[in-house]
């Protein structure tokens, strides 16, 4: 399964919209979480243009305004749509995937800036994975945090202890009750730039249940060329 992310910073321009069609075609995208949409809704005709394709399903969670929004689309010749659920900052899709049927949570995820909108983001997806049964799970998105100084080129320390954050340090407790293995990234250490680009940080993440990996064998995590957007599309 080819899994990908990515923050486009809007989806009103056309030449965003070719490129991630351009991108779903190269790399064979199954399924494609988007972030900051910037769209109060899509159409019947959006996705599919979109995906270059009538198999296509999609859910969609809306703008404030043009702030923030989500799209996760996904091939419906192999995937299903059961539910989705969403709440502040994540949506989730579960999918019968394959010609055996397994349910997969995709959950697509825009983390505010500041710490207390995360806390409460991470919260609710805590309760989210337990509540929503499914054999396999994949968190995925633009996090807004970082683990530690490593993932940033411009990073401050703090009280709690050397060279890492108040979020970081909150970022990890989540990420450890998450139970999801956080992979290594390859091809570039980071994912957003600055546009002056006086910082870089790795700010997007995708994250599967340990058995995700047992499924799919030889998994990587692929931080791709960076364009359109001060984000880097991802592909798992």
């Amino acid at each position: 399964m080819i899994v990908c992310s990515w923050n486009v910073r809007g989806l009103r321009e056309g030449l965003k919209r070719r490129r991630i069609t351009n991108l779903i075609k190269n790399e064979n995208v199954e399924i494609l979480a988007l972030q900051e949409t910037k769209l109060e809704s899509v159409d019947n005709n959006f996705c599919p243009r979109l995906w270059g394709g009538d198999n296509v399903g999609w859910c969609c969670g809306s703008s404030v305004g043009r702030s923030g929004g989500l799209l996760t689309m996904w091939d419906k010749n192999k995937g299903d749509f059961i539910l989705s659920f969403q709440g502040q900052g994540y949506m989730g899709v579960l999918l019968e995937w394959g010609r055996e049927k397994k349910k997969y949570v995709i959950l697509n995820v825009y983390a505010p800036c500041g710490l207390n909108g995360k806390k409460r983001l991470w919260v609710d997806i805590l309760v989210a994975k337990q509540s929503v049964a499914a054999e396999f799970w994949c968190v995925l998105g633009d996090f807004n945090s970082i683990r530690g100084p490593e993932e940033r080129q411009r990073g401050s320390g703090s009280m709690f202890y050397p060279g890492v954050s108040e979020d970081s340090m909150w970022f990890n407790i989540f990420l450890q009750r998450l139970g999801l293995s956080d992979l290594p990234l390859f091809g570039r250490k980071f994912t957003w730039v600055q546009p002056n680009g006086g910082c870089m940080s790795r700010l997007d993440r995708i994250m599967v249940s340990f058995n995700w990996l047992e499924e799919w064998g030889d998994t990587n995590l692929w931080a791709l060329s960076r364009d359109v957007s001060d984000h880097c599309p991802i592909i798992l």
